[in-house]
């Protein structure tokens, strides 16, 4: 792996000792790093061939008897949830989110840095969900000025960013597979005007998610739900196994897209697209071999537009595709 990491849970390079330039720079666990000679969990990965502690069949373990938070960092305990989520979702989906968060550090403490945030920044990319640190630094690529100036900008980015989680957590919704019974009222929705308006053909729609474990299997479908309260509806499927073409020139390899719409008119307007949306991207997120997400909404539709620059997306002007790129930096493309 191009990356550091250490086998217990640690991410190496989200580190303040790993980023540090100098002598005293570590240069983390799977590379050998500081303490690795007399370190049991080091010892036992590397005998037993494995990439983590995680992918044991005896996780847990004694030997991770040290999870606990560094002394002088506040990781928000990563070290078990690194370990717990390679358990139940796999190493790569893991090294995918890590190796982004990664990157988005670098930039971060190159461009955002006065030269007192480094343990700030690395704690911010280590307690912080993936979404949430791509849209930092999305929204933080108009701050210029001196270090001292850029890095103020940047907390007070990142100060607005939690006040604006406050109040959407209130709004949080919960994407649930869809059921037998939802069907109804999915029917329902598609015959409202703001949804019949861009949701041609429901048969279409209607036959597919009938057949869902059959033909349509390839499709996931979701029911969005608010304090239990169905809401919406949602999917995403492997680009390539929908049979369509309007990707132009875009590389398919590893694409995604999705659909989505908000059911009850009490809720539009309320913020809850952008939440499911983001549900989506997590969920794709865990596929093998995911690397961007393809989504072709109507032009006209100004809310959708906007709902995927808000969580992202980047305009294909060419192909008029709005693209999000899972794997690396999202790829400079013209703006409208």
């Amino acid at each position: 792996m191009d990356i550091a990491y250490g086998y217990c849970g640690m991410p190496c390079a989200l580190c303040t000792r790993y980023r540090t330039e100098g002598k005293s720079r570590c240069p983390g666990c799977s590379c050998d790093g500081y303490y690795t000679d007399v370190c049991k969990v080091h010892h036992c990965c590397r005998e037993k061939g494995l990439n983590h502690c995680g992918q044991c069949p005896g996780f847990p373990c004694v030997r991770l008897n040290k999870m606990s938070d560094f002394r002088d960092l506040n990781t928000g305990h990563v070290k078990q949830r690194t370990c717990a989520f390679i358990a139940e979702h796999g190493f790569d989906a893991w090294y995918r989110d890590y190796a982004q968060r990664a990157e988005l550090l670098s930039k971060a403490l190159q461009n955002y840095n006065d030269g007192r945030m480094k343990r700030f920044l690395c704690e911010l990319f280590l307690q912080r969900e993936l979404g949430t640190l791509r849209e930092m630094i999305r929204r933080a690529e108009h701050i210029t000025g001196t270090p001292k100036e850029a890095g103020k900008a940047f907390r007070a980015l990142v100060q607005t960013m939690d006040r604006e989680a406050e109040l959407s957590e209130e709004l949080k919704v919960h994407l649930r597979t869809f059921q037998d019974d939802d069907m109804e009222r999915f029917k329902r929705w598609l015959q409202m005007p703001y949804v019949a308006k861009w949701y041609h053909e429901p048969e279409d729609w209607l036959r597919e998610i009938a057949d869902r474990n059959g033909e349509y299997g390839w499709i996931h479908h979701f029911i969005a739900e608010r304090d239990g309260e169905p809401v919406g509806f949602c999917q995403y499927y492997a680009y390539t196994l929908g049979g369509e073409a309007w990707h132009g020139s875009i590389d398919t390899d590893g694409a995604y897209s999705i659909d989505y719409l908000i059911g009850e008119a009490a809720y539009l307007g309320k913020g809850l697209g952008r939440q499911i949306v983001l549900g989506l991207m997590d969920e794709i997120r865990r596929q093998d071999g995911a690397n961007r997400i393809i989504v072709q909404p109507d032009p006209e539709n100004f809310a959708s537009c906007g709902l995927l620059r808000a969580c992202g997306f980047v305009l294909d002007a060419e192909n008029e595709v709005y693209i999000y790129e899972l794997c690396g930096p999202q790829k400079e493309r013209d703006r409208i």
